[in-house]
């Protein structure tokens, strides 16, 4: 059998569809490998193909990749110049999206993401882990306005801007743990507009 080869093609599944021009290394059992190369998802459903889609959808983006494993357990992977056209995320799909560096692994993400989206824009630098059962968020990130009603945070026409130093634990206002420094912080509903300098 081949262990050591190069896989370029398309693959349409019921989840989307994958272009790759990857260098394949197989072990002999076939359960494990690594690979490296290019990779482009079209309206991939990453949703339904982890389970999470309450919280997720499609997504379709182009960039480099180099990792091991096959199963989200097993995946050790690094992302260079990832463009993402599309990510659906809490019912609303983010636009313009690049992960000039990242690295998932064991259901955790690290690296810099800035998004460039016509409901918010965002400088992202940290870590998201959803390895255990509550989510760990250990990042910072600024903020510039953000619409929350058409992100699906809020039900009246809020837009907000901030500057954020995240260090929690828990995935609702009851379970929430650790700390958040929030600076340069401004609320506004229609002509009404809240500062906040620090919380």
């Amino acid at each position: 059998f081949i262990h050591d080869f190069v896989a370029f093609g398309t693959l349409n599944t019921s989840l989307g569809s994958a272009t790759a021009d990857i260098n394949m290394k197989l072990t002999n059992d076939f359960k494990d490998g690594s690979y490296s190369g290019s990779i482009a998802l079209d309206k991939f459903n990453v949703g339904k193909l982890y389970a999470q889609d309450s919280l997720f959808g499609e997504v379709s983006f182009s960039g480099k990749i180099n990792g091991r494993g096959f199963l989200l357990a097993d995946l050790n992977d690094t992302i260079h110049n990832a463009q993402f056209t599309e990510f659906d995320f809490n019912h609303y799909r983010y636009s313009h999206i690049n992960v000039t560096n990242g690295t998932f692994s064991n259901r955790k993400f690290k690296g810099n993401l800035i998004a460039k989206d016509s409901n918010i824009a965002v400088v992202f630098h940290g870590s998201l882990d959803f390895s255990n059962q509550l989510p760990v968020y250990n990042f910072d990130a600024k903020l510039s306005d953000a619409n929350l009603k058409a992100l699906h945070f809020a039900k009246e026409d809020y837009h907000f801007s901030s500057q954020l130093r995240i260090n929690l634990t828990g995935d609702n206002i009851d379970n929430i743990v650790g700390s958040a420094v929030v600076t340069n912080s401004h609320f506004v509903r229609e002509k009404e507009k809240f500062s906040i300098d620090s919380i």
